[in-house]
Protein backbone atom coordinates (compact mmCIF):
# COMPACT_ATOMS: atom_id res chain seq x y z
CA UNK A 1 0.00 0.00 0.00
CA UNK A 2 1.15 3.12 -0.66
CA UNK A 3 3.23 4.34 2.29
CA UNK A 4 4.63 8.35 2.80
CA UNK A 5 1.65 9.91 0.76
CA UNK A 6 -1.13 9.03 3.76
CA UNK A 7 1.36 8.90 6.46
CA UNK A 8 4.19 11.26 6.77
CA UNK A 9 2.34 13.78 4.60
CA UNK A 10 -0.69 12.93 5.45
CA UNK A 11 -1.70 17.00 6.32
CA UNK A 12 -0.52 17.52 2.44
CA UNK A 13 -2.67 15.10 0.80
CA UNK A 14 -6.01 16.51 2.96
CA UNK A 15 -4.84 19.41 1.60
CA UNK A 16 -4.72 19.33 -1.62
CA UNK A 17 -7.72 17.01 -1.78
CA UNK A 18 -9.91 20.10 -0.30
CA UNK A 19 -8.03 22.43 -2.66
CA UNK A 20 -8.75 20.60 -5.60
CA UNK A 21 -12.52 19.36 -4.78
CA UNK A 22 -13.42 22.94 -3.21
CA UNK A 23 -14.40 21.09 0.56
CA UNK A 24 -17.49 21.64 1.84
CA UNK A 25 -19.96 22.95 -1.20
CA UNK A 26 -18.14 20.74 -3.57
CA UNK A 27 -17.96 17.61 -1.14
CA UNK A 28 -21.63 18.23 -0.98
CA UNK A 29 -22.09 18.53 -4.36
CA UNK A 30 -20.35 14.85 -4.92
CA UNK A 31 -21.89 13.11 -2.38
CA UNK A 32 -25.44 14.53 -3.66
CA UNK A 33 -24.64 12.60 -6.94
CA UNK A 34 -23.24 9.69 -5.05
CA UNK A 35 -26.14 9.43 -2.93
CA UNK A 36 -28.47 9.35 -5.68
CA UNK A 37 -26.42 6.36 -6.96
CA UNK A 38 -26.49 4.21 -4.18
CA UNK A 39 -30.88 5.01 -4.07
CA UNK A 40 -31.58 3.90 -7.30
CA UNK A 41 -29.76 0.61 -7.21
CA UNK A 42 -30.06 -0.08 -3.37
CA UNK A 43 -33.05 2.05 -2.00
CA UNK A 44 -33.68 1.44 1.01
CA UNK A 45 -30.03 3.02 1.99
CA UNK A 46 -29.63 3.58 5.94
CA UNK A 47 -25.81 2.66 6.25
CA UNK A 48 -22.78 3.18 4.55
CA UNK A 49 -19.05 2.20 5.01
CA UNK A 50 -16.71 4.32 3.74
CA UNK A 51 -13.48 2.08 2.95
CA UNK A 52 -10.39 3.85 2.37
CA UNK A 53 -11.65 7.08 3.66
CA UNK A 54 -9.02 9.00 3.66
CA UNK A 55 -9.42 12.23 5.74
CA UNK A 56 -12.72 11.67 5.92
CA UNK A 57 -15.08 14.25 3.63
CA UNK A 58 -17.41 11.97 2.29
CA UNK A 59 -17.77 9.59 5.27
CA UNK A 60 -18.60 12.72 7.88
CA UNK A 61 -20.50 14.44 4.97
CA UNK A 62 -23.13 11.15 4.90
CA UNK A 63 -22.86 11.43 8.62
CA UNK A 64 -24.22 14.96 8.81
CA UNK A 65 -27.24 13.60 6.25
CA UNK A 66 -27.96 11.07 8.92
CA UNK A 67 -26.73 7.78 7.50
CA UNK A 68 -25.22 5.32 9.99
CA UNK A 69 -21.49 5.62 8.95
CA UNK A 70 -18.24 3.71 9.75
CA UNK A 71 -14.74 5.00 8.24
CA UNK A 72 -11.94 3.18 7.77
CA UNK A 73 -8.52 3.28 6.62
CA UNK A 74 -5.40 1.74 6.55
CA UNK A 75 -3.26 5.16 7.72
CA UNK A 76 -3.99 6.04 11.34
CA UNK A 77 -2.74 9.47 10.09
CA UNK A 78 -5.75 9.95 7.55
CA UNK A 79 -8.26 8.97 10.48
CA UNK A 80 -6.73 11.38 12.86
CA UNK A 81 -7.54 14.15 10.43
CA UNK A 82 -10.94 12.63 10.12
CA UNK A 83 -12.15 12.83 13.46
CA UNK A 84 -11.26 16.44 13.57
CA UNK A 85 -13.77 17.00 10.64
CA UNK A 86 -16.85 18.58 11.88
CA UNK A 87 -20.38 16.27 12.84
CA UNK A 88 -23.20 18.17 12.81
CA UNK A 89 -25.42 18.00 15.68
CA UNK A 90 -26.67 14.37 16.40
CA UNK A 91 -24.49 12.64 13.69
CA UNK A 92 -22.66 9.53 14.83
CA UNK A 93 -19.56 8.44 12.67
CA UNK A 94 -17.61 5.13 13.99
CA UNK A 95 -13.98 5.19 13.18
CA UNK A 96 -11.53 2.03 12.56
CA UNK A 97 -8.02 1.40 11.07
CA UNK A 98 -8.39 -1.16 8.52
CA UNK A 99 -6.67 -2.98 5.84
CA UNK A 100 -9.53 -3.27 2.72
CA UNK A 101 -7.93 -6.41 1.69
CA UNK A 102 -8.54 -8.38 5.35
CA UNK A 103 -11.29 -6.23 6.79
CA UNK A 104 -14.87 -7.70 6.82
CA UNK A 105 -17.24 -5.22 9.05
CA UNK A 106 -18.65 -5.77 11.92
CA UNK A 107 -22.24 -6.12 10.90
CA UNK A 108 -23.89 -5.72 7.44
CA UNK A 109 -23.98 -2.46 5.53
CA UNK A 110 -26.58 -1.21 2.89
CA UNK A 111 -23.70 0.55 1.03
CA UNK A 112 -19.94 0.90 0.52
CA UNK A 113 -18.00 3.29 -0.83
CA UNK A 114 -14.51 3.83 -1.67
CA UNK A 115 -13.36 7.02 -3.60
CA UNK A 116 -10.45 8.77 -5.17
CA UNK A 117 -8.41 5.55 -6.43
CA UNK A 118 -8.22 3.62 -2.82
CA UNK A 119 -9.15 0.75 -4.85
CA UNK A 120 -6.43 0.66 -7.03
CA UNK A 121 -4.22 0.44 -4.01
CA UNK A 122 -4.68 -3.15 -4.37
CA UNK A 123 -2.11 -3.57 -7.36
CA UNK A 124 -1.95 -7.73 -7.86
CA UNK A 125 -4.99 -9.47 -8.87
CA UNK A 126 -4.85 -11.33 -5.38
CA UNK A 127 -5.09 -8.25 -3.64
CA UNK A 128 -8.10 -7.22 -5.65
CA UNK A 129 -10.11 -10.55 -5.35
CA UNK A 130 -9.38 -9.98 -1.43
CA UNK A 131 -10.79 -6.85 -1.16
CA UNK A 132 -13.79 -7.42 -3.36
CA UNK A 133 -14.62 -10.54 -1.34
CA UNK A 134 -14.51 -8.20 1.93
CA UNK A 135 -16.88 -5.78 0.56
CA UNK A 136 -19.00 -8.95 -0.06
CA UNK A 137 -19.41 -10.25 3.44
CA UNK A 138 -19.59 -6.58 4.53
CA UNK A 139 -22.86 -5.65 2.09
CA UNK A 140 -26.17 -7.14 2.78
CA UNK A 141 -28.05 -8.90 0.31
CA UNK A 142 -28.91 -6.30 -2.60
CA UNK A 143 -26.51 -3.76 -1.12
CA UNK A 144 -24.15 -1.78 -3.40
CA UNK A 145 -20.40 -1.05 -3.72
CA UNK A 146 -19.88 1.94 -5.13
CA UNK A 147 -15.68 2.25 -6.63
CA UNK A 148 -14.59 5.27 -7.94
CA UNK A 149 -11.36 4.67 -10.31
CA UNK A 150 -9.52 6.57 -12.88
CA UNK A 151 -9.11 4.11 -16.32
CA UNK A 152 -4.90 4.33 -15.98
CA UNK A 153 -5.50 2.43 -19.98
CA UNK A 154 -7.49 4.35 -21.45
CA UNK A 155 -5.26 7.12 -20.40
CA UNK A 156 -2.45 5.54 -22.09
CA UNK A 157 -4.79 5.14 -25.33
CA UNK A 158 -4.99 9.10 -25.31
CA UNK A 159 -0.98 9.01 -24.92
CA UNK A 160 -1.44 10.74 -21.75
CA UNK A 161 1.25 9.05 -19.85
CA UNK A 162 4.18 8.93 -18.77
CA UNK A 163 3.84 12.31 -17.50
CA UNK A 164 5.09 14.76 -14.45
CA UNK A 165 3.22 17.00 -12.45
CA UNK A 166 4.00 19.63 -9.96
CA UNK A 167 1.24 20.79 -7.04
CA UNK A 168 1.68 22.46 -3.67
CA UNK A 169 -0.44 23.01 -0.60
CA UNK A 170 -0.17 24.90 2.99
CA UNK A 171 -0.07 22.72 5.73
CA UNK A 172 0.11 24.38 9.65
CA UNK A 173 1.67 27.27 7.90
CA UNK A 174 4.54 25.31 6.41
CA UNK A 175 4.41 25.01 2.24
CA UNK A 176 4.52 21.35 0.88
CA UNK A 177 5.42 20.55 -3.07
CA UNK A 178 5.01 17.69 -4.61
CA UNK A 179 6.86 16.42 -7.76
CA UNK A 180 5.13 13.16 -9.36
CA UNK A 181 6.35 11.22 -12.18
CA UNK A 182 3.81 8.85 -13.38
CA UNK A 183 5.08 5.66 -14.97
CA UNK A 184 3.12 3.02 -16.80
CA UNK A 185 4.44 -0.69 -16.55
CA UNK A 186 2.07 -2.60 -18.98
CA UNK A 187 3.35 -5.92 -18.55
CA UNK A 188 2.56 -6.10 -14.70
CA UNK A 189 -0.98 -3.68 -15.25
CA UNK A 190 0.34 -1.54 -12.53
CA UNK A 191 1.07 2.90 -12.60
CA UNK A 192 4.37 3.42 -10.69
CA UNK A 193 4.04 7.01 -9.05
CA UNK A 194 7.46 7.93 -8.38
CA UNK A 195 6.67 11.45 -5.37
CA UNK A 196 9.09 13.73 -4.07
CA UNK A 197 8.33 15.84 -1.28
CA UNK A 198 9.82 19.22 0.37
CA UNK A 199 8.36 20.41 3.07
CA UNK A 200 8.82 24.32 4.02
CA UNK A 201 10.97 24.37 7.82
CA UNK A 202 10.00 27.97 8.31
CA UNK A 203 14.33 28.37 8.41
CA UNK A 204 14.84 28.76 4.57
CA UNK A 205 15.27 24.76 4.55
CA UNK A 206 13.67 21.75 3.50
CA UNK A 207 12.53 18.28 4.64
CA UNK A 208 12.76 15.77 1.30
CA UNK A 209 9.95 13.11 1.48
CA UNK A 210 10.42 9.83 -1.25
CA UNK A 211 7.99 7.69 -1.89
CA UNK A 212 7.20 4.98 -4.67
CA UNK A 213 3.25 3.45 -5.34
CA UNK A 214 1.76 1.44 -7.08
CA UNK A 215 -1.66 1.51 -8.19
CA UNK A 216 -3.69 -1.62 -10.42
CA UNK A 217 -4.35 -0.22 -14.06
CA UNK A 218 -7.89 -2.36 -14.76
CA UNK A 219 -9.81 -1.82 -17.47
CA UNK A 220 -13.61 -1.75 -17.34
CA UNK A 221 -14.05 -5.62 -18.82
CA UNK A 222 -11.55 -6.78 -16.40
CA UNK A 223 -13.00 -4.85 -13.32
CA UNK A 224 -16.08 -6.50 -14.04
CA UNK A 225 -15.23 -9.74 -14.41
CA UNK A 226 -13.28 -9.11 -10.43
CA UNK A 227 -16.56 -8.08 -9.33
CA UNK A 228 -18.60 -11.21 -11.09
CA UNK A 229 -16.02 -13.38 -9.73
CA UNK A 230 -16.52 -12.14 -5.63
CA UNK A 231 -20.37 -11.89 -6.21
CA UNK A 232 -21.12 -8.76 -7.68
CA UNK A 233 -23.09 -7.77 -10.80
CA UNK A 234 -22.10 -4.51 -12.14
CA UNK A 235 -25.09 -2.51 -12.19
CA UNK A 236 -24.09 0.63 -13.49
CA UNK A 237 -20.85 2.82 -14.71
CA UNK A 238 -20.56 6.36 -14.78
CA UNK A 239 -18.40 9.11 -15.67
CA UNK A 240 -17.07 10.68 -13.03
CA UNK A 241 -16.54 14.13 -14.71
CA UNK A 242 -19.81 14.00 -17.13
CA UNK A 243 -21.88 12.23 -14.27
CA UNK A 244 -23.08 10.25 -17.78
CA UNK A 245 -23.14 6.86 -18.32
CA UNK A 246 -19.44 5.87 -18.93
CA UNK A 247 -18.42 5.40 -22.74
CA UNK A 248 -15.37 3.77 -24.48
CA UNK A 249 -13.25 7.04 -23.74
CA UNK A 250 -14.37 7.59 -20.10
CA UNK A 251 -11.24 8.46 -18.06
CA UNK A 252 -12.77 8.43 -14.53
CA UNK A 253 -15.35 5.82 -13.31
CA UNK A 254 -17.48 5.69 -11.03
CA UNK A 255 -18.47 1.39 -11.05
CA UNK A 256 -21.46 0.84 -8.94
CA UNK A 257 -22.31 -3.22 -8.00
CA UNK A 258 -24.80 -5.17 -6.56
CA UNK A 259 -24.40 -8.14 -3.78
CA UNK A 260 -26.06 -10.99 -5.92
Amino acid sequence: MPDVLYREVAGFYDALYRKNTVEGEGTARECDFIEEMLKRNANPVASVLDIGCGSGMHAVEFANRGYEVLAADLAEEMLQLARKRNLALGAKIEFMQADMRNFVAPREFDAIICMTNAFLCNYEDGHVRDALRCFAASLRPGGVALIEATSYPALIAANEFPYTYVDSAEVDGREITEISLNVPDEAKRVLVEMNTYFTANGDGTYSKHSSENRLRMLSAPRFKAFLEEAGFELVEMVDAETRLPASNGTKEFFFIAKKI
